[in-house]
């Protein structure tokens, strides 16, 4: 909050009305892809506990597979399970770069358009230091919400 009102005073309106809607841009995204790709992580959390069964039971019950020279049977189930687990760990995976590069793009279109604003006011004379003190300021901001996700 202190940073919008500084940057209304040393700035202008439209900077801070646009670091508001990065802001909420931004937070409207993570949320809608985070509630998005959270079946891609449960289904993995499934396929790990799955796999993680399949192999317990598996030692458990270690002489009866030997004894009915099942080994094979119960090797060729375990890869599917397996793969299972891999695909849904893609998936998950995928999903958090796909949130990770669009926080990314909805920061970076501000900074580029906010520089721009800030840099054509320096040209004209309007700014002097405060290309520097927006800079460090929005760059802090964003920081912080990079490092959390």
């Amino acid at each position: 909050m202190v940073f919008l009102c500084l940057q209304w005073y040393n700035l202008g309106p439209q900077y801070a009305a646009l670091s508001v809607g990065t802001i909420l841009t931004y937070v409207g995204f993570t949320f809608a892809t985070t509630k998005w790709r959270t079946k891609f992580r449960v289904a993995m959390n499934q396929a790990d506990n799955k796999a993680q069964a399949h192999c317990i039971d598996s030692l458990i019950n270690y002489e009866t597979v030997k004894y009915f020279n099942n080994e094979q049977f119960e090797a060729d189930n375990y890869s599917k399970i397996l793969a299972n687990y891999q695909n849904a760990s893609l998936k998950s995976s995928q999903s958090l770069s796909a949130l990770n590069f669009g926080q990314k793009v909805i920061f970076s279109a501000s900074m580029a358009v906010m520089m721009s604003w800030v840099a054509t006011g320096v040209l004209a004379g309007k700014f002097s230091h405060q290309f520097v003190f927006h800079f460090v300021f929005i760059s802090s901001l964003f920081g912080r919400e990079f490092d959390s996700g």
